[in-house]
């Protein structure tokens, strides 16, 4: 694993180190530009602004991890990055966040395939940016966004760009009845995919 985070540290703590390494920008998501073709899952990332509420971050950290036991030792952590679910309230992040945990932890253990189990923590730590300033071992970090149309999530098995082994969209459905859970299933057996995709090739790279 490499020793450097892929995350952006607060733009006061940017000012202060006055450099940023390849690992510390956080990745914008592709906000409904995929119309065309319906090519969500070989489309590559473009530089979009990503808007911001008025004093409120472009990303944030989930304090919901996935500890996992793996037969194969690939990973034993699961963290989670929101860097595009904005204007929402406070109460309504959290509850996204530990539905999405909770979601992601019953389709993995639920996989014969990947044949590996999970439970959910709650880390407050992992609320503090400056706690990720570098990879953990055997970790697999998950970004995710949401806009009107379209959830979005890559995965990286560490911290270069190399690392990011998966980057897709997917039609995003609200409920009508508001089940926040139904909304999220989608999103995370799309993962469990993606995930057993690379199982089976055994990459965890962009390329091997």
């Amino acid at each position: 694993m490499m020793t450097s985070h892929r995350v952006t540290p607060p733009l006061i703590l940017l000012i202060a180190l006055g450099v940023l390494t390849a690992c510390d920008k956080p990745h914008a998501p592709l906000v409904d530009s995929m119309e065309q073709g319906g090519a969500l899952a070989s489309a590559q990332p473009a530089v979009v602004e990503v808007k911001e509420v008025e004093g409120e971050p472009s990303f944030h950290y989930s304090p919901y991890v996935l500890k996992v036991n793996d037969n194969n030792t690939i990973f034993d952590t699961i963290s989670f990055k929101d860097v595009g679910v904005n204007g929402i309230s406070t109460e309504e992040r959290e509850l996204l966040y530990e539905i999405i945990a909770e979601s992601l932890s019953t389709e993995l253990t639920a996989d014969h395939q990947l044949a590996m189990t999970s439970a959910v923590v709650y880390d407050e730590k992992n609320l503090d940016p400056s706690n990720h300033l570098s990879c953990g071992a055997s970790q697999l970090y998950v970004d995710f966004w949401r806009s009107e149309k379209r959830w979005g999530y890559s995965l990286w098995s560490g911290c270069g760009d190399e690392d990011n082994f998966a980057w897709k969209e997917i039609k995003y459905r609200p409920d009508p009845r508001g089940d926040l859970g139904m909304e999220i299933t989608p999103l995370t057996r799309d993962i469990i995919t993606t995930l057993r995709q690379a199982n089976e090739r055994k990459c965890y790279q962009k390329t091997c």
